[in-house]
């Protein structure tokens, strides 16, 4: 990856991250639920672009952990290692990149996510810290379709507009 196309990536995880950590929890309510760092990380790899992912996850993580009014969530490391077994994931896992495939994979990713809050939270409420990173299940449901709605909209048009997943069609001659 080349140095302008590094720079380029991290400050797009930045924005992301800034709009994650500040901006979305003033918008009205169905859009309080659009949490774009993962969907887009996870577009990334499905667009086989792992080297990407992982700097914009690292970069948009930052963002989070410096920027938030939340409580720190560690950020950086939980979307580095998300952007790390994703890229397995697609590498060794996965047959094909097809739109189930991909918006799948957000929501596992999505999964993995609020099961780290989730965990962490367990681990500070051991030491008398009680507070709450993880959202209940029926906020975290919502944030995994826009997860899949972003992954599945991004899948589309990528296939429409730059022709890739597209099957080649068959000849018009006998099989």
């Amino acid at each position: 990856m080349s140095t302008q196309r590094a720079i380029g990536f991290i400050l797009f995880g930045l924005i992301i991250g800034l709009f994650e950590a500040t901006t979305a929890t003033f918008l009205p309510q169905p859009w309080t639920y659009f949490h774009p760092v993962l969907p887009i990380l996870i577009c990334l790899i499905v667009l086989e672009r792992p080297t990407e992912a992982v700097v914009l996850g690292l970069s948009g993580g930052l963002a989070i952990d410096l920027l938030s009014t939340d409580s720190v969530t560690y950020a950086v490391a939980r979307f580095f290692l998300l952007a790390l077994g994703a890229a397995f994931a697609a590498r060794h896992l996965l047959t094909n990149y097809s739109l189930y495939a991909a918006v799948a994979m957000a929501a596992l990713s999505r999964l993995f996510d609020w099961l780290w809050l989730g965990v962490l939270q367990s681990a500070l409420f051991l030491f008398q810290a009680p507070v709450r990173l993880a959202e209940p299940w029926s906020v975290e449901w919502k944030i995994a379709l826009w997860d899949a709605a972003l992954v599945g909209t991004v899948f589309v048009f990528t296939a429409f507009i730059f022709k890739r997943f597209v099957a080649p069609r068959f000849s018009s001659g006998r099989r």
